[in-house]
């Protein structure tokens, strides 16, 4: 296992989600402060998750709601409709 890896297994560990597919680490760039003395590394770490399945569930529970509601406001409106003014 290289450095790269094992920084990543580290990453995963210290910012990592519970429902992550995949992650990478790259360094983007170097410099060196002269008034510090010092080496400054900016690194990306870009994860890919993917959505929970009780996530999924209440997306779904929310959109069987709202299309239930839809339908009701749909029936109302007919129903206004046919009563004669």
């Amino acid at each position: 296992m290289n450095k790269w890896n094992k920084l990543l297994m580290v990453l995963d560990r210290v910012l990592g989600f519970p429902n992550k597919q995949s992650s990478t680490v790259r360094k983007v760039k170097q410099d060196f402060d002269e008034t510090t003395n010092e080496h400054i590394i900016w690194l990306e770490y870009r994860t890919r998750v993917g959505t929970s399945s009780r996530h999924q569930k209440q997306r779904l529970k929310k959109e069987k709601t709202e299309r239930e509601l839809l339908k009701w406001v749909n029936g109302q409106a007919k129903m206004k409709e046919k009563v004669p003014s």
